[in-house]
């Protein structure tokens, strides 16, 4: 009998362990980057505007013009790696924001900190945004916060020519 039960119990165990172990759909490393080389669909540029009355950073711009996206975030990915900046240097500060959509949803989101000096040299660094980067009213006396949360060192230094003083607003 002792025996009977123990061949029903493998048998069972058996059928549970293999009905259980079904393929499913994982997201593998490869799927995972070939999903983060797509290209963004959509941009919204903020800008931290001293004197305004709005939360900051302020939506000034956004776009879903997938070509202008595209060339905006090739370049932006693209500058002269691990450069440091000095935040008595800066002039002006953005923060870009490139969305991922996948089945018509947002997969994905990236932000960058985008910095244009007084000598008009232009600095972008990728950051993870929390809520040190919001605030109710924006001046200069927050910059220095601003720029030590997203660190001083691993910015990297663009070309102009996509985003620049011409293009963005005082």
């Amino acid at each position: 009998m002792n025996k009977f039960i123990g061949v029903v119990v493998f048998s069972l165990l058996t059928v549970l362990i293999s009905g259980c172990n079904g393929t499913q759909p994982v997201n593998t490393p490869i799927e995972a980057t070939q999903e983060s080389q797509k290209a963004p669909s959509q941009i919204w540029i903020q800008a931290y505007l001293n004197g305004s009355n709005k939360p900051q950073p302020e939506l000034i711009e956004s776009s879903e013009d997938k070509m202008q996206i595209e060339q905006i975030y090739k370049w932006i990915n693209e500058g002269e790696k691990d450069q440091k900046i000095t935040v008595s240097n800066i002039d002006r500060v953005y923060l870009l924001r490139f969305e991922f959509m996948r089945d018509g949803k947002i997969a994905e989101s990236q932000n960058y900190l985008y910095v244009i000096t007084t000598d008009s040299k232009l600095y972008a660094k990728h950051v993870e945004v929390n809520e040190k980067y919001n605030f109710d009213k924006y001046d200069s006396s927050k910059l220095s916060n601003l720029i030590n949360e997203a660190g001083i060192e691993g910015w990297q230094e663009l070309k102009s020519g996509v985003i620049n003083n011409e293009v963005l607003p005082n």
